[in-house]
């Protein structure tokens, strides 16, 4: 039997979280307040012997990853597997400019996110298979006793969460996930998440706790 523990964080707040615009895959770079978050990540994480760290491609999560990284000495290895649910018309957007520019995409999405994606959306399943096949990699090229850390968003790292433990897609919207979050999911016999959303390490930080 062996046991791996994934360590999956979401990146520290963006320029787009600050301003209230929907994110998805557009790739805004950490807020002032996004890079404390990230050292106060750092920090959380120095005295862990992390086999690696993988990070998704988009800058406010690559950003925060080699801030971690720099701290522990590692290589972060990007990849889109990790990348935010692609939400498509409503990218980029504040909630007013939907509501104008897009009034059914933002009350459908908004009422039932599981059943109603804004066009150009993925589904929640397209999700959840692209956390499978990050899963399947990282079973793959780390055999034993290990632990990765893994950057992500809201989507992904809730998407890794449903996959690993096989969980029902209604779950996914239930994951509250807030920016510099730890998430832990322990992979054995028995896959276990043992930790959800701790923010503890941003005691004197103060950010943004939301994001599309």
């Amino acid at each position: 039997m062996y046991e791996r523990t994934i360590y999956l964080v979401r990146h520290g707040e963006s320029v787009y979280n600050l301003e209230g615009r929907v994110q998805g895959q557009q790739d805004p770079p950490l807020s002032e307040t996004g890079l404390r978050q990230a050292q106060a990540l750092a920090r959380r994480f120095s005295s862990h012997s992390l086999d690696a760290i993988y990070s998704s491609d988009l800058l406010r999560a690559s950003e925060t990853a080699h801030i971690i990284g720099k701290e522990l000495g590692l290589h972060v290895v990007t990849t889109p597997l990790l990348r935010e649910s692609r939400l498509g018309v409503i990218e980029g957007l504040t909630k007013e400019e939907m509501e104008r520019q897009y009034p059914a995409a933002e009350h459908g999405w908004r009422e039932d996110p599981l059943s109603y994606r804004p066009p150009g959306a993925e589904s929640i399943s397209d999700i959840i298979r692209r956390a499978r096949t990050f899963l399947k990699q990282i079973d793959e090229k780390h055999k034993g006793r290990s632990q990765i850390l893994a950057v992500g968003h809201i989507g992904s790292i809730r998407a890794i969460i449903l996959a690993a433990l096989d969980l029902p897609e209604r779950i996914y919207q239930a994951l509250q996930i807030s920016n510099a979050s730890v998430s832990v999911i322990r992979l054995d016999d028995m896959p276990r998440l043992t930790l959800l959303n701790d923010i503890c390490h941003l005691e004197n930080v103060v950010g943004s706790v939301e994001e599309f």
